[in-house]
């Protein structure tokens, strides 16, 4: 890896869960139409170039001089799925905060869009409007998530992210249906008890 030196300064520590069902994952590599160094901008665990770029900044690593990029829903999803651990070593209470430079740099990126028959190109923000609604190849959703009836709003377009939110939410899903159930459970113990 290609890693970018800290720089000393005062940053605020962010540490907030979002649950957003908008497109938000890193971008493809092979959706840039430049061929720069891409490096210092690739998510370090989905290896692809970081949207809404993060660093870790956790007291645990605070001496090391890497910074860590990684794509702010990719990181989300991990620490998710991985109760709030670090992905450097494994700690509690990951913290992270945004990297404004690799953001502004992302965002100046010229894309194409991944759609097969569209050949439509633009900067970031453009990619982001064209990929969710504008492009006249754009796919209506395949569906929502099967776990929607039980809180999960994520709605998928594509088999792809299909499978990998599947796979990737089982712990969610999983909590999602027992709350429910204890939710049935003490609805009909308040019934129970209603009727004696």
């Amino acid at each position: 890896f290609v890693f970018l030196k800290k720089k000393k300064n005062s940053r605020k520590r962010m540490f907030h869960f979002e649950n957003e069902a908008e497109w938000t994952g890193c971008f493809k590599k092979k959706w840039v139409l430049s061929s720069r160094n891409l490096e210092s901008y690739t998510c370090q665990l989905c290896k692809e170039i970081a949207n809404d770029g993060v660093e870790l900044d956790c007291p645990d690593h605070e001496e090391d001089e890497n910074i860590y990029v990684y794509g702010k829903q990719c990181l989300l999803r991990y620490l998710e799925s991985n109760n709030g651990k670090c992905p450097i070593n494994n700690h509690d209470d990951c913290e992270y905060l945004p990297l404004k430079h690799v953001q502004d740099y992302v965002e100046e990126l010229l894309w194409i869009c991944p759609r097969q028959k569209c050949k439509r190109e633009g900067r970031t923000q453009w990619l982001r409007e064209h990929f969710q609604s504008n492009c006249e190849f754009v796919a209506s959703p395949l569906q929502s998530c099967k776990f929607k009836d039980f809180g999960c709003d994520v709605v998928l377009y594509q088999k792809t992210e299909w499978d990998r939110h599947m796979r990737s939410s089982i712990h969610k899903h999983l909590t999602l249906v027992v709350n429910e159930i204890h939710q049935l459970q003490d609805q009909h113990c308040l019934k129970m008890g209603a009727n004696q």
